[in-house]
């Protein structure tokens, strides 16, 4: 998912959007498909489409509290796409939701619960705040760059990106991906093995070369001594 996703999603009415819960296709359309049973209402994952549904107002009408309501249920049960949604809101502010006001403290508050959890563009984000030194915390670069970190080892592409730019930023490299760990046993580590079974191939044709040519001598020693 893009590093804005979440955000976009809230804001635009594009069909689009629907990439944003990795649903192929042109809508969201939860409204409807859970008005028809085809989502169950203890699933998070109906939850998080509902939200966003609302927030498009894509086959529901377009009401802002029951956007509210519903990623709240989800992230409630820890889901990070709706804990990341709930942040943004309070991060930037929610126009039309009643109680959502621009709050640091709370923004952060949610971050951390999802970067804990594992979601990269929360780690990202949490990062940023430490950076800036937002979210009730003072400026703190050691925390920034431990969050960018966790964030540059994810898969996601648009936090990987956004985390190893900042670590640049603070004078710091990005540490490797769990991608490029598993290059680098795959690849590398049979190519590793390769040059060291020759090298040692190597090394034993040139001692039996010198053993071959000392042999000779040591015979003619030999050999000098019992006419002795």
């Amino acid at each position: 998912m893009p590093l804005s996703c979440s955000r976009d999603c809230s804001r635009s009415r594009s069909a689009s959007a629907s990439r944003c819960v990795g649903q192929p296709g042109s809508s969201f359309n939860a409204g409807a498909r859970f008005a028809d049973g085809s989502y169950s209402a203890g699933d998070v994952e109906s939850m998080v489409m509902l939200g966003f549904s609302y927030a498009l107002g894509d086959g529901v009408p377009r009401i802002p509290s029951l956007e509210l309501e519903w990623f709240s249920k989800a992230a409630a049960a820890n889901n990070t796409m709706a804990m990341n949604q709930m942040a943004e809101y309070y991060e930037v502010g929610r126009e039309g939701i009643k109680g959502v006001t621009k709050d640091d403290a709370t923004a952060a508050r949610f971050y951390r619960r999802s970067a804990e959890a594992g979601n990269a563009e929360a780690m990202y984000e949490l990062g940023k705040m430490y950076e800036q030194g937002r979210g009730g915390s003072a400026k703190d670069k050691d925390q920034a760059v431990s969050w960018y970190q966790k964030a540059a080892q994810h898969d996601n592409g648009g936090a990987r990106d956004h985390a190893i730019q900042a670590l640049g930023r603070l004078g710091y490299e990005a540490p490797p991906t769990k991608e490029s760990w598993v290059h680098n046993v795959f690849v590398w580590g049979p190519l590793w093995l390769a040059l060291t079974g020759a090298a040692l191939v190597l090394i034993g044709i040139v001692l039996r070369f010198f053993s071959y040519f000392r042999r000779p001598a040591a015979q003619t020693a030999a050999f000098g001594r019992m006419a002795s």
